[in-house]
């Protein structure tokens, strides 16, 4: 009899410890009814918004949402619901709510309002920060659509940018401008939607810029500063089209003028894209400087893009020696298999065939033991043994 009551206790340890521990619970049903659960149960709904193509949705499935900690957090607190955004329901809340990436997530209160949103891959420790986030009435803002509303009545140019194929249209900042000159909330959920997916003219790109805290409001930050950033994108790259450093500058003006946040880092990322991609290497050089004085080797991966981007595009010793000296100190910090790999390709192009074959089988040994792709070093030690032979 001890012996039974034994195992029943073992048995009812593990048990509560399996449902304790668990995956996110995503409910079958109808988005009707998720909110009705929602309601009865006095709990926010976290909604998956996937697609069936979106690869990192899938990763986001399997690192983060089956993690325990993770899922014993939202199941507590939330009925956690799927939605594919490319199908029935799930097209005209991606329209109403603006979901233009996935993953992303949309939170929403017992009510059913949209209170939060986030977008990409995220790790479970930041997914958890993200959840309590969404929990946190401060962080939370203010969205003026009725829930029950779905279909917005967006203008038919909005409609026809979206279609497929033959049938997409594109509107012109004209055409766009001159629909919102006859609005008189540009606040309003269907008027934020033209302005945040589609390009205006200056007057309503100014009114933006000078609204946005009241925007950030409403439909929250993350939006506000994707709408800041297509337009800061869609001028440098007509900059770099030209080579236009005046354009350059009207980016920097905007940045310093309407970001509240990491100016510094933002300016100079802006700079760094502009320099790079018209291939202004000795100023992509002094400007990477210019970022590992102001954050260190924080951003070590853009560090290591932009000094490998200098190993393939770039001939001047001087420019070489610098970044060699970078990525020497990013290395002593980080390292790292791909960091190293870059190290040793810039060491031979400076002509330090020694210190490049040190590295490069340095490389390829924490490359080995990571389970990383080392072909591309194994070719750069079959290169510096060819110039070897070269030089003799």
């Amino acid at each position: 009899m001890k012996k039974i009551f034994t195992i029943l206790i073992i048995l009812s340890i593990f048990f509560s410890k399996t449902i304790l521990s668990q995956a996110v619970n995503f409910i079958e049903g109808t988005w009707e009814e998720v909110q009705i659960k929602a309601e009865n149960e006095n709990k926010y709904i976290m909604v998956d918004a996937f697609t069936d193509w979106c690869s990192w949705c899938k990763v986001m499935d399997k690192k983060t949402f089956s993690d325990s900690i993770v899922g014993n957090f939202i199941n507590t607190n939330f009925i956690s619901y799927k939605m594919d955004m490319e199908k029935g329901i799930g097209i005209k809340l991606a329209i109403k709510y603006r979901i233009t990436g996935y993953p992303s997530y949309m939170f929403f209160n017992s009510k059913g309002k949209l209170v939060y949103k986030s977008s990409g891959y995220q790790v479970p420790e930041k997914f958890l920060l993200t959840v309590k986030k969404a929990m946190d009435k401060k962080e939370q803002f203010n969205y003026p659509g009725d829930p029950k509303i779905i279909d917005i009545k967006l203008p038919e140019f909005y409609i026809n940018a979206f279609k497929k194929g033959k049938e997409k249209k594109w509107p012109t900042r004209e055409t766009v401008s001159k629909y919102l000159d006859t609005q008189e909330n540009l606040f309003s959920e269907k008027n934020w939607t033209v302005m945040f997916r589609l390009y205006m003219n200056e007057k309503h790109t100014l009114f933006f810029l000078e609204n946005q805290k009241k925007y950030a409001e409403l439909y929250g930050w993350t939006e506000v500063n994707t709408k800041f950033d297509r337009i800061l994108y869609k001028k440098i790259q007509a900059g770099i089209k030209n080579k236009d450093y005046e354009k350059l500058d009207e980016v920097l003006v905007l940045i310093e003028k309407y970001k509240t946040e990491d100016v510094e880092n933002i300016k100079l990322a802006y700079k760094n894209f502009f320099y790079e991609k018209t291939g202004n290497w000795e100023k992509l050089i002094a400007s990477v400087k210019e970022m590992i004085d102001l954050s260190g080797y924080e951003k070590s991966s853009k560090i290591n893009s932009y000094c490998w981007n200098i190993y393939e595009n770039v001939d001047d010793a001087k420019i070489i020696d610098q970044a060699v000296a970078i990525m020497k100190n990013l290395i002593e910090q980080k390292p790292e298999y791909a960091y190293i790999d870059t190290y040793a390709a810039l060491l031979f192009k400076s002509g330090n065939t020694k210190e490049a074959t040190k590295y490069a089988l340095k490389a390829i040994k924490i490359g080995k033991e990571n389970g990383d792709k080392i072909e591309s070093t194994q070719e750069l030690i079959k290169k510096i043994a060819e110039a070897k032979v070269e030089n003799k």
